[in-house]
């Protein structure tokens, strides 16, 4: 009897190993189920993948910035109501002009278009090329990061590296962003890749108490 119990029992890595897989599975299955114009689907892992640059630093070839950065947090970028798009309709341009995107961005928001900032949040990566980070979204956490739950419009940043400056990826840890914020509708093609985008200047590791 006790040979038998002891074949029966499961090692806690053998179990934390079994979760990880169910959730990797839930996450990339989420993903997979979305329309072809959502911007989680179209863009990630475009362009060569997301295979993880493990160079120390952050930007290289950033210099140090010499104006002041002002703060922006999601809770501010998330302040107000924004109709979430039918993904589905995305091809269609009546349909789009009838969302009225920009209309929807509270005015206060607005003004900060073209303003210098400084925001927090988690690298979702989407295209990796020569072994350099080229795009990736900022989230305010990591449900959309590890766990596939998709986040609304107004809670993500699209952020373009410069080309001839070179980004590590930094998954699971809270970083820092500053760059040049961009408010209002993008697209790629057809995809639209979000209402708020970052002229990147550089990556700093955050401080998250």
């Amino acid at each position: 009897m006790k040979t038998a119990k002891t074949k029966n029992r499961r090692s806690p890595w053998l179990n934390l190993a079994m979760v990880s897989a169910v959730v990797i599975g839930l996450s990339l299955g989420a993903f997979q189920l979305l329309p072809e114009s959502h911007p989680m689907r179209a863009l990630r892992g475009v362009s060569g993948g997301t295979d993880q640059a493990s160079e120390p630093g952050t930007v290289q070839g950033a210099q140090a910035p010499t104006e002041t950065y002002q703060a922006l947090t999601f809770n501010m970028l998330t302040s107000y109501p924004f109709r979430e798009p039918n993904w589905a309709k995305m091809d269609d341009p009546a349909y789009i002009a009838s969302l009225k995107l920009d209309e929807q961005i509270s005015s206060r928001i607005q003004a900060m278009d073209g303003k210098r900032v400084e925001i927090e949040g988690f690298m979702l990566p989407l295209d990796m090329s020569e072994g350099s980070l080229r795009t990736f979204m900022l989230l305010k956490d990591q449900m959309a990061c590890c766990f596939g739950n998709m986040p609304r419009l107004n809670e993500w940043v699209y952020v373009r590296v410069p080309k001839k400056k070179k980004v590590s990826v930094h998954q699971d840890v809270w970083v820092t962003l500053l760059g040049t914020l961009r408010v209002g509708a993008k697209f790629e093609g057809e995809v639209l890749t979000g209402i708020y985008h970052l002229e990147l200047d550089r990556i700093q590791m955050a401080q998250k108490e």
